[in-house]
């Protein structure tokens, strides 16, 4: 059984990688539709200009996907078990630690 906790993790990180490359895909979209609207609207395109608004456009939309997938795989793959609650409880006082 050991074996099996590092193949469920390459599964997720292989749909975390999956997640990525077609959100670069998206994003690389967004900028081309983000560029060709600002066109189709008559507004002077300068290279600096493109190319911030390109970086930014596609820069937000990798981070916010990154930290997503990261939170989807480490649910996934078991990493967020070992966390415990030792937030005070309904008493007002500290809480034990789960029992291993």
């Amino acid at each position: 059984m050991p074996d099996e906790a590092p193949r469920a993790r390459s599964v997720h990180w292989r749909w975390f990688r999956r997640l990525m490359a077609w959100m670069l895909l998206f994003s690389l979209a967004m900028v081309a539709l983000a560029i060709w609207w600002m066109h189709a609207q008559g507004v002077e395109l300068k290279l600096h200009f493109m190319i911030a608004m390109g970086l930014g456009i596609a820069l937000s939309l990798m981070l916010g996907a990154g930290l997503m997938g990261l939170v989807f795989v480490s649910s996934r793959a078991g990493i967020d078990d070992g966390v415990t609650d030792l937030s005070p409880g309904e008493s007002g006082g500290e809480r034990e630690p789960p029992a291993r």
